[in-house]
């Protein structure tokens, strides 16, 4: 899917994931945590799994979108069953991270319009996210969509150092 992008000159495309899309999405993620000095544990900083993220968004229910413009890699999001969750029906927006040049200008929306569809169309009836709260545009952006904060976390995403936990009614 092409976009152009209101008020910019940003042309970009949203992509299924490809193993071809692991190596510049492993350093769009780690550095985007170093930008904002969340390299540390307890988040995705040291999670294997986004060395090869399309290997761990491939199978039923799971979806990772890549925004690309030209030949670069922007960032993505994805969607997963939420391991641990309290009921059957919980996904996790995941892995939610645009370069500075990815973002203000619609390619999170569009991430976040993709991944909350796929959510609906699988029958997941809950989205969560958790996320740090140095990340304030980010929050605005899930606040926007209709996630609201919650106190615990739910599931076994491993991330203790995410603070901030919002929930989606889907």
């Amino acid at each position: 899917m092409n976009t152009l992008l209101q008020n910019t000159d940003l042309s970009f495309q949203l992509l299924a994931i490809q193993p071809e899309h692991d190596e510049a999405l492993y350093h769009v993620i780690r550095n985007v945590l170093i930008e904002i000095g969340e390299n540390k544990e307890g988040t995705v900083f040291v999670d294997e799994s986004i060395k090869k993220l399309s290997h761990h968004f491939h199978g039923n229910g799971k979806c990772y979108f890549v925004a690309k413009a030209g030949q670069k890699i922007l960032g993505g999001c994805g969607i997963a069953p939420l391991d641990g969750a309290p009921t059957t029906g919980y996904c996790e927006l995941q892995r939610m991270f645009l370069l500075p040049e990815g973002r203000g200008n619609g390619a999170a929306k569009e991430l976040m319009k993709n991944c909350l569809t796929f959510a609906k169309d699988h029958g997941y009836t809950h989205c969560y996210i958790e996320t740090m709260e140095s990340m304030e545009r980010a929050v605005r952006l899930y606040k926007s969509f209709g996630f609201e904060a919650i106190e615990k976390p739910l599931g076994n995403t491993g991330h203790h150092a995410c603070k901030h936990r919002m929930l989606k009614k889907l």
